[in-house]
């Protein structure tokens, strides 16, 4: 049989036979080329939505890291103007000493613990005052706090203590890094 032979269709069947022919082309067209290449365009911009998500959490870590290699170097600073054999202790003392209230003193305790993966060890002097005045209190707090030896205040815990409203009885945590 000849390819012909199906040729003399009448006109009615050839262009049926011509849309059945323009139909699964359509659909092979559709299948083969666009539906890959839409997938693709999806994809590709599912992609850069998520790398786009990458760049700004990468700014983010950078804008972090940058604040983290500023304050080491303010504290490195503040450590390298740090007295040679300074101690925290024999520090908040001699202070306690000077704004009066030594004698409120009931405990001081001193800490040491490294810092994971760093040359440096955060020293740490838990106090507690009983029956401290107020005003002797913020005096102390004030003086410690500014002092150019960079102490942290960690820890506070006051309660009052007796019949008079400004008697307390205070806890404090106070640390430094040092090399």
């Amino acid at each position: 049989m000849h390819f012909y032979k199906y040729l003399n269709f009448k006109r009615r069947e050839k262009v049926g036979l011509a849309l059945a022919v323009a139909a699964l082309l359509a659909v092979a067209l559709l299948e083969l080329v666009l539906t890959p290449a839409l997938e693709h365009a999806r994809r590709l911009d599912r992609m850069l939505v998520s790398r786009q998500q990458a760049l700004a959490e990468i700014h983010q870590l950078k804008a972090a890291y940058a604040d983290l290699q500023a304050r080491a170097a303010r504290q490195q600073a503040l450590m390298a103007r740090r007295r040679k054999g300074f101690s925290l202790f024999s520090y908040l003392d001699r202070t306690a000493g000077q704004t009066n209230v030594k004698e409120s003193i009931a405990y001081m305790k001193p800490s040491s613990d490294p810092v994971k993966d760093t040359p440096y060890r955060v020293s740490r002097v838990e106090m507690k005052l009983q029956d401290v005045i107020l005003a002797q209190l913020v005096q102390y707090l004030v003086r410690v706090e500014t002092a150019p030896e960079a102490i942290t205040l960690k820890r506070l815990s006051i309660t009052q203590t007796g019949s008079e409203e400004k008697r307390l009885d205070a806890v404090l945590q106070f640390e430094i890094i040092v090399s």
